[in-house]
């Protein structure tokens, strides 16, 4: 989903369902598609499950990048802290970087909204605000990540990924 240089964050997920016995359902299948990040496009594969009767999520990504062949891994995990919909989320990556933030979930299924913040890189920089909004129709799957420098102010789209929902179930990637 993201490449992030980052030790944690903090993170909101907010979805909303009609039908959905965990709030996290419409994360779940195997998905497969395509990702563009300014000039890259991937190859993008999403194995996503729930264990321990859907109290935690377990979120695999598996992309390659269409001219370089560069293989990236993602593994990450959601767990509840609280029965308000407050999820532990730490996202663990195939170079050793990993992504620690606290989830919101409010609701069911359809869509999903994934906010957090990366701290400013250098003293006196800004702060850079990174958004990721899911929105799950049937089977199809649309990510789009945003940054923001100015606190939210202005939003700028940085990547889009398009998912297909190939079956209910999955393997591991």
């Amino acid at each position: 989903m993201k490449t992030f240089l980052i030790a944690s964050a903090t993170v909101s997920l907010l979805f909303t369902s009609l039908t959905s016995a965990s709030p996290l359902d419409f994360l779940y299948g195997h998905w497969e598609g395509t990702g563009t990040k300014g000039a890259t496009v991937r190859t993008s594969t999403e194995c996503n499950y729930p264990k321990f009767d859907g109290k935690i999520g377990i979120i695999q990504a598996r992309y390659v990048e269409n001219e370089s062949k560069k293989v990236i891994g993602e593994f990450g995990i959601l767990s509840p802290v609280d029965n308000n919909g407050t999820y532990k989320f730490v996202m663990y990556r195939d170079d050793g970087s990993t992504l620690e933030a606290v989830a919101h979930v409010d609701g069911v299924k359809q869509t999903g909204l994934l906010e957090f913040s990366i701290p400013p890189q250098k003293p006196g920089a800004p702060t850079m605000n990174v958004k990721y909004t899911i929105t799950v129709v049937g089977d199809h799957w649309l990510e789009i990540g945003e940054i923001s420098t100015d606190n939210g102010v202005i939003w700028k789209k940085i990547y889009e990924m398009n998912l297909k929902k190939m079956s209910e179930t999955c393997q591991n990637l």
